[in-house]
């Protein structure tokens, strides 16, 4: 996680900014944006802290990512809507969840009802077919 810039390095800036020296020349100096010398002249004009924050804590998972892993591994046939709605999540959480695990598969191949009724007729064309030749 990243953290702010040191208070040394902020109260060097706000030093450097006080004895005159232009903004862009103190970015410059101590290899920060502008955009960061202005805020923290800001916050020294205004008398407020320079220390940097503390990270803000992180939501929590709604859902344990091992779990759902081994629903997955056991369910090898299951779409990402199904295995969400499973979990009551979002079917891109679930690809998320799968994606940042390197999981990994392929489902077993299977028919739908349109492939099904051609290899039928298929067959049953060959079937036909070879009586014929008889």
């Amino acid at each position: 996680m990243p953290t702010g810039y040191s208070l040394d390095l902020r109260t060097k800036i706000v030093a450097a900014l006080e004895n005159g020296s232009p903004q862009r020349n103190v970015a410059k100096r101590f290899s920060v944006s502008l955009s960061t010398v202005k805020r923290y002249w800001k916050l020294h004009k205004d008398k407020e802290d320079l220390s940097p924050k503390k990270p803000t804590k992180t939501r929590p998972n709604k859902v344990n990512w091992s779990e759902v892993l081994e629903f997955v591994k056991s369910n090898k046939d299951r779409t990402l809507r199904e295995i969400g709605q499973n979990f009551k999540v979002s079917a891109f959480s679930i690809f998320y969840i799968l994606k940042m695990s390197n999981f990994t598969f392929k489902k077993s191949r299977f028919y739908t009802k349109k492939e099904t009724k051609t290899s039928a007729k298929n067959s049953l064309k060959k079937l036909v077919k070879s009586k014929i030749n008889r």
